[in-house]
């Protein structure tokens, strides 16, 4: 699956993208891509804390097209959480939607000129007009989906929206969604405030293993594989540990250990299009433990473990994250 990273930057292009610009053609390949959320239990009012309103769900290409055909981009043109993303348009009717997205383990938006060939995974395409210094410029936002696990639908409000409510409706329209798919807090946002991140926790997983609680996306939303692993390592605990048995100054640890792995990649990723890893193995990862099993901990020298929890590769160092008894 994709990691919040992968996810954040492809918010990033498309919010970089549509920026000030005007859509001029979309493309829209007919595939599986397209297709609602995997629950039924889909929530067609919303409530603003203000007033409710109803939203209208599209995932058939054919009413996608129609929806997006003259379609506006609109600030702040994306909102993320975890791993959804949503990129935010005023239709031609003065609706507005989010038009959403789960990527899937290879899914991404990529910025390309408007005149280079499209790549064969393309399956949704934007080309987007923008003003610039040398005039006009035209680029081009596509949508790829080599392996066909993301997805990729729209939610509307069914009514016109005044130009004072566009960003609190859309905000309520993402919102429905989170609640929907019963997702947790932020990872990346909550790991930069540990006082929040060690209180959340204690109040919601104290009791629970570690790694299995990391990857849960109704505690954690956004934390996979990889950053479980290097925030494990950062915070001295053992994989198999239960929260109870590590200190409030071991989650901290935790926390800056997460929050500083995916800095860093997602510093390594700027103006690249898409996320960097290095080789993601080996002795040229990037990171601490993840990938590297049987190689030397950079701090013990120790060679690093693995296990497989819940399915879950995890690499770890058996001195350094000394299980607790």
């Amino acid at each position: 699956m994709p990691e919040l990273p992968e996810v954040e930057v492809s918010a990033r292009i498309v919010r970089s993208t549509l920026k000030s610009g005007r859509i001029e053609h979309i493309y829209i390949k007919d595939s599986k891509l397209f297709r609602p959320p995997k629950s039924t239990h889909l929530q067609y009012q919303v409530d603003t804390g203000l007033n409710q309103f109803e939203q209208s769900f599209i995932w058939e290409t054919k009413d996608l097209l129609a929806l997006l055909n003259g379609a506006q981009p609109i600030a702040p043109y994306t909102l993320r959480l975890g791993k959804l993303m949503a990129c935010l348009f005023q239709t031609k009717d003065q609706r507005v939607l989010c038009l959403f997205a789960r990527l899937g383990m290879t899914g991404k938006f990529v910025k390309r000129s408007a005149n280079t060939e499209p790549h064969k995974s393309t399956k949704l395409s934007f080309t987007v007009v923008k003003n610039s210094r040398r005039g006009k410029e035209k680029l081009r936002l596509d949508f790829l989906n080599t392996r066909m696990f993301g997805h990729i639908w729209a939610q509307c409000s069914s009514q016109q929206v005044h130009s004072d409510q566009k960003s609190v409706i859309l905000k309520a329209i993402f919102d429905t969604e989170v609640k929907r798919s019963a997702m947790g807090l932020d990872a990346y946002k909550l790991s930069s405030q540990p006082e929040a991140w060690i209180n959340h926790i204690r109040a919601y997983a104290n009791h629970r293993k570690v790694k299995t609680a990391l990857l849960d996306q109704s505690l954690f939303a956004g934390i996979g594989n990889i950053y479980a692993a290097e925030c494990l390592f950062k915070a001295h605990a053992h994989p198999q540990a239960k929260f109870s048995q590590l200190s409030d100054e071991q989650l901290a640890l935790m926390a800056q250990g997460l929050y500083d792995a995916m800095t860093a990649t997602l510093e390594r990723s700027k103006g690249k299009g898409e996320v960097i890893y290095g080789s993601g193995v080996g002795p040229q990862s990037p990171f601490a433990v993840y990938g590297r099993e049987g190689e030397p901990c950079y701090l013990c020298q120790r060679p690093l473990a693995f296990l497989r929890i819940a399915g879950r590769a995890t690499v770890f160092c058996e001195h350094c994250q000394e299980a607790k008894t």
